[in-house]
């Protein structure tokens, strides 16, 4: 009996640091800024860091949406001219799915 009781108490730990740690949107919306600058090489304090974390954060959420799965959540990324990315996001980590 003490071990079921164990059993239903670290699930039930896991389901709720599962859904605590549910990445908002805003959240995935700054790992791909991230990950543009990286790519473009932009280095902090540049006039381009500048351009992008003022504008990229809108043009980000106007092209990227999110299915809210409580302890999860799935993000699409639509880039015009390229076929739709897929995200998985499970305790604030991002995964190319």
């Amino acid at each position: 009996m003490k071990r079921v009781a164990i059993i239903w108490l670290v699930v039930g730990f896991l389901l709720v640091a599962l859904y605590g740690l549910n990445p908002p949107k805003a959240a995935f919306d700054r790992f791909i800024l991230a990950h543009v600058k990286e790519q473009q090489h932009i280095r902090k304090g540049e006039f381009a860091d500048q351009l992008y974390s003022f504008l990229g954060p809108a043009l980000i959420d106007q092209l990227s949406g999110r299915n809210d799965c409580y302890f999860f959540s799935l993000y699409t990324l639509d880039l015009p001219g390229q076929p739709s990315r897929r995200f998985l996001g499970i305790l604030h980590i991002f995964l190319p799915v």
